[in-house]
């Protein structure tokens, strides 16, 4: 598994090598770019975690930076840090209202920016577990309404759902009956696929 990147994107990177260290020591992988168009290329390689963006470089100046890839539906959910040697209110509300989601002044004070980096790791690392968890609920909801759907034309048969750890969550009348007359439990029906009794065989269909 690769560790945490973070892409810098600086005019003279040079300038953060204390910072880029202090990352890597970390465990960040440190990405560089000295311009716009350079950070962009990087982008089309990997998707870093989040992006520490220099506001003034030449040529395209970081909100300019930062509003193309938000216009780019395959980075706009990268967070960007805006890294600044203008320390002004108004320039902070810009970059806040440019989709920052954090602001950072120049000379950069290395434990508070690595801390500030840990926290956006975090949060990034929290939110792909909530989208995964989300993703696994909507594929259950989905499964349980087709077996609802099956259910419904099923009712005169014996027919139950399992969850994965085996707890009865639907079972038709009939399939409580059949349970009943073999002491078949719903554990011993997932595991075994016939039942013998005194008036015949249970014989259990797993689809």
């Amino acid at each position: 598994m690769k560790s945490p990147a973070v892409l810098v994107v600086d005019d003279t990177p040079a300038s953060l090598g204390v910072v880029c260290d202090a990352l890597r020591r970390e465990g960040v992988r440190v990405l560089l770019a000295d311009s716009g168009d350079a950070a962009r290329a990087v982008l089309a390689r990997e998707q870093p975690e989040f992006e520490l963006l220099d506001v003034v470089m030449p040529h395209e100046g970081g909100f300019a930076v930062c509003a193309s890839l938000k216009a780019h539906a395959a980075w706009r959910e990268i967070p960007i840090v805006f890294l600044t040697a203008i320390d002004e209110p108004e320039q902070k509300v810009r970059a806040l209202s440019a989709g920052a989601v954090d602001y950072v002044t120049k000379p950069v004070h290395v434990p508070e920016l690595v801390a500030r980096v840990r926290v956006q790791l975090e949060l990034r690392a929290a939110r792909r577990a909530l989208e995964a968890k989300n993703a696994e609920l909507e594929s259950e909801v989905a499964l349980r309404l087709d077996a609802e759907e099956q259910l419904a034309a099923s009712l005169d048969r014996a027919v139950m759902v399992l969850d994965r750890d085996s707890r009865l969550l639907f079972a038709t009348r009939l399939a409580h009956d059949l349970m009943a007359k073999f002491a078949a439990t719903p554990v011993a029906l997932r595991h075994t696929p016939r039942f013998a009794g005194a008036e015949g065989a249970l014989l259990v269909r797993r689809f």
